[in-house]
């Protein structure tokens, strides 16, 4: 009946493999390297976001009539104020803060 024996792993064996065949090794490293540096500095960057915004007017229950006439918010100037203060550069900055740690939390 024959005994079972167990292989030893020699792991100087498996480093001399790898320092025999280290040149084969860096140079596989390098060109990868190189070739994934190459196609990430010349790729054109594609930035692609979705936004749904919704407007909408608050009415009180109750108005006193200085009110209905300050805030006209049925007319054209009410959404033409949100539309100004969302082209602002406020709303921009934060939104790029904002994106910016997404990115980096994804």
């Amino acid at each position: 009946m024959e005994e079972f024996q167990e292989k030893q792993i020699d792991l100087r064996e498996y480093l001399r493999v790898v320092i025999k065949r280290r040149w084969v090794i860096a140079t596989i490293f390098t060109v990868l390297v190189l070739t994934v540096a190459v196609k990430t500095f010349t790729a054109t960057p594609i930035y692609q976001a979705s936004a749904r915004i919704i407007i909408e007017k608050e009415n009180p229950k109750l108005m006193s009539f200085q009110e209905v006439m300050a805030v006209d918010s049925t007319g054209t100037d009410y959404y033409q104020t949100q539309y100004k203060i969302i082209e602002s550069r406020i709303v921009a900055r934060a939104t790029i803060r904002l994106s910016m740690i997404l990115y980096w939390v994804w």
